[in-house]
């Protein structure tokens, strides 16, 4: 059995899965590189996972970056 405390942190650490929806393709500029990168919504969303389970971004981020995503390919269509 695995500590309250530890179980938290695993899932406070957990990958957060995408959402089940229709594929897409998302520019994203890279300011320092001085170019737009096209990325895939699968690409997209490991790109938050690997940003997130870093500790490079929150993640109340990954989710509002992910709902932002799916909000404009729905606004899209």
């Amino acid at each position: 059995m695995v500590p309250a405390s530890s179980a938290q942190k695993i899932a406070a650490t957990a990958p957060i899965d995408p959402p089940q929806m229709t594929e897409f393709t998302i520019y994203v500029e890279l300011p320092l590189l001085g170019i737009m990168r096209r990325l895939s919504s699968g690409v997209f969303h490991c790109k938050l996972n690997d940003l997130y389970e870093r500790g490079l971004i929150a993640r109340e981020s990954v989710c509002a970056a992910i709902r932002l995503a799916d909000n404009r390919r729905r606004q899209l269509r």
